[in-house]
């Protein structure tokens, strides 16, 4: 079942408090993508990845050493639930929908009120790649090949 088109929108970021809450590869992934566009982000996990943790002690990430509690969102403008757990991850996003909070669930597609695109920034221009959260391989082939050609013109 495909879910409704997601309308691509680009947004600042820079003052907004960006909410993980998770700690492993693909959170480490976004937060590293996050942090081209915010200062403002806030870890929530017991254990995150070695470069997680190479950020927080950089100080350009907060890490939160803990489970989630659903207090956790409270100042959040925007949170990415990407927990292994996925009834976590569908408990933070009711909390999100209750407070009206944007909400990303990465473990399912129709817990989203926003995806979260593949991103390249190349000098001034950024561009988001999105698969409506089902064809995630294609979509990074297509970011790969536009990363590519965005190399080649360069030279």
């Amino acid at each position: 079942m495909k879910t409704k088109k997601m309308f691509p929108l680009f947004v600042d970021l820079s003052e907004k408090q960006v909410t993980v809450i998770g700690g492993g590869h693909i959170a480490e992934r976004r937060v590293m993508t996050l942090t081209n566009f915010t200062e403002n982000i806030k870890v929530i996990s017991p254990k995150i990845t070695p470069t997680l943790q190479k950020l927080y002690e950089e100080k350009k990430i907060n890490w939160v050493k803990k489970e989630f509690s659903p207090n956790d969102i409270i100042g959040a403008d925007m949170v990415l639930a990407i927990t292994d757990n996925s009834d976590v991850n569908s408990m933070i996003y009711e909390e999100c929908r209750k407070n009206n909070i944007l909400i990303s669930n990465a473990g399912d597609v129709n817990q989203c009120e926003f995806h979260f695109p593949g991103v390249i920034c190349h000098d001034d221009i950024v561009i988001g790649f999105n698969g409506g959260g089902y064809n995630h391989r294609k979509t990074r082939l297509t970011r790969e090949k536009v990363e590519e050609f965005l190399k080649n013109e360069d030279k």
